[in-house]
C-alpha cells in the first residue's frame, strides 16, 4: 500500500510540475524514463546513451539527421524528370518531389529510424498514421539512397506498423481500431531502445528506491541475467529473428516472456541482418554449450560495433581453455591467428533484406553484416591466410578488407 501511494504521489507531482504525462505500458506498469536511471546508474547510463540501440529512433532535427542538406549533396535522382531534394524550410526538414522543376509533393522528416551506424531511414506523420519517406541515408558512401525495398520511383505511401516501430523504439502507443490502418498517439512515444525496453517499466522501481535509498537489493525491475537461457535469448530474438511474438503484440512483449518457437525449423538461408538468432542457434559454439547467450559476446551497455579485437578476445576466453578446442591454425600460424577469429568464422556477408540503391541507374547495394552462424568459411580463411602471409613478408596492408 505504501509503495502504491508513493507511485501515485510521484505521478501527481509530474502532472502538477508540467512534466510529460506518465506513459503506461500495455501490462499496466508505468515507465519512469531512462533519465531517472542515471541517478543511481550514472556510469552505465553515460555509456549506454551513445549506443546504436539507444539511438535507434529519435525526433528528426539537425542533430539526428545524418544526411546533407547542402546544395549539390541534397538530391536523389530517380530519372531525368523526377528527383527528391532534401530541403531545410522554416517548419523543418523536408523531402520534396520535383518533376522536373515543378514541386509535386513535400513531406517533413518527423522521425529518424536508425542510429546512422549503417544508415538511416525516415518517417513522416499524416494525421496519426506514419509513413516512410522514399529517400534514406547510407553511411558507407555518406550519401542519400532509395529506401530499402522501394520501387525505383517516387513513392510516399508505405505505411509503418507496430512491428517495425517495436524494433526501433521502446514504446509507441497504438490508437487504431480493428480494420483500420495502424495509427499511434503522437504524444505517447518513447524513442530508442531505452533501459526499460530490456529491464521493464521502472516507475515502481524508482518509487521504491526514492523511499528506500539504502536498500541494496534490486526490486520491481527485471534482471535479465537471472532469467533462463531461453528467456535471455528471446529478449534479443524478439527483434533479431524472424520469429513471432507468440500471444503478444509487438509492444506488449516484456523481457522474460516467451516467443513462438514453432518456426525454429529454419530455411537453408537466413539473412545476416534479419535473423541473427536463427543463425546463432545453428552454430556449434551454441550447440556445444548450455550457457552461451547473446550477452556472452555482446555488452549491450557499451558501444562495441566493429571492435574485432574485443570480440576475438571473447572467442578465446572459451577456446583457450581445456573445455573447447582451439583453432587448428594455431599450431602453424602461432598466436597471431587468435586476432582473426571473427574474420574467419563470422565474416561479413551481404544482406538480402537490407539493400540500398545509391543511384537510379545502379543495382541495389547490400549492406555487409557479420554472420552469426559461427562456422568455417573457406573463402574467409583463405583471405586471412593471405593477409597473414603478407604481414610475414613485411607487406603490411593499410587496413583489413571491408567485407571481412
Amino acid at each position: 500500500m505504501f509503495l502504491l501511494i508513493t507511485v501515485m504521489v510521484l505521478l501527481t507531482n509530474c502532472f502538477r510540475s508540467g512534466k510529460k504525462a506518465v506513459i503506461i505500458a500495455p501490462n499496466g506498469e508505468a515507465f519512469a524514463g531512462d533519465i531517472t536511471c542515471m541517478r543511481c546508474h550514472e556510469n552505465i547510463y553515460q555509456s549506454y546513451v551513445h549506443t546504436a540501440h539507444r539511438n535507434s529512433s529519435a525526433p528528426a532535427n539537425e542533430q539526428t539527421i545524418k544526411g546533407s542538406f547542402e546544395e549539390g549533396n541534397n538530391e536523389y535522382m530517380y530519372n531525368p524528370y523526377d528527383r527528391i531534394r532534401m530541403e531545410h524550410r522554416d517548419s523543418g526538414y523536408y523531402q520534396v518531389w520535383y518533376s522536373p522543376l515543378r514541386e509535386l509533393a513535400a513531406h517533413r522528416f518527423d522521425i529518424v529510424i536508425g542510429s546512422g551506424t549503417k544508415g538511416q531511414s525516415y518517417l513522416y506523420w499524416n494525421g496519426n498514421e506514419l509513413f516512410q519517406l522514399p529517400v534514406s541515408f547510407y553511411t558507407g558512401t555518406n550519401s542519400w539512397a532509395n529506401s530499402p525495398g522501394y520501387p525505383n520511383r517516387v513513392f510516399f505511401n508505405r505505411i509503418v506498423n507496430s512491428t517495425c516501430l517495436a524494433c526501433h523504439s521502446t514504446y509507441f502507443k497504438p490508437i487504431n481500431t480493428p480494420g483500420t490502418p495502424p495509427a499511434f498517439s503522437r504524444k505517447t512515444i518513447i524513442y530508442g531502445i531505452t533501459c526499460e525496453r530490456c529491464h521493464g517499466p521502472g516507475a515502481q522501481h524508482v518509487a521504491y528506491f526514492t523511499s528506500h535509498p539504502n536498500d541494496s537489493i534490486a526490486r520491481y525491475i527485471i534482471q535479465p541475467q537471472l532469467l533462463t537461457r531461453q528467456q535471455q535469448l528471446d529478449a534479443c530474438a524478439i527483434c533479431h529473428s524472424g520469429m513471432q511474438a507468440g500471444n503478444h503484440t509487438p509492444f506488449s512483449f516484456i523481457t522474460g516472456d516467451t516467443l513462438n518457437h514453432s518456426k525454429d525449423q529454419v530455411p537453408a538461408h537466413l539473412d545476416v541482418h534479419g535473423n541473427q538468432y536463427g543463425l546463432l542457434i545453428e552454430s556449434k559454439c551454441f550447440l556445444h554449450t548450455q550457457t552461451l547467450t547473446c550477452n556472452t559476446c555482446h555488452n549491450t551497455h557499451q558501444t562495441e560495433k566493429e571492435n574485432n579485437t574485443l570480440f576475438n578476445a571473447r572467442c578465446m576466453s572459451c577456446h583457450a581453455s581445456n573445455q573447447l578446442p582451439a583453432c587448428p591454425m594455431y599450431h602453424t600460424m602461432g598466436t597471431s591467428i587468435t586476432q582473426y577469429c571473427i574474420n574467419c568464422h563470422m565474416p561479413g556477408q551481404p544482406s538480402t533484406t537490407l539493400t540500398l540503391q545509391l543511384k537510379s541507374t545502379d543495382e541495389a547495394v547490400p549492406a555487409m553484416v557479420h554472420t552469426h552462424r559461427i562456422a568455417i568459411y573457406a573463402n574467409a580463411t583463405q583471405q586471412v591466410m593471405g593477409y597473414l602471409q603478407l604481414l610475414q613478408h613485411g607487406k603490411k596492408l593499410l587496413q583489413w578488407p571491408a567485407t571481412y
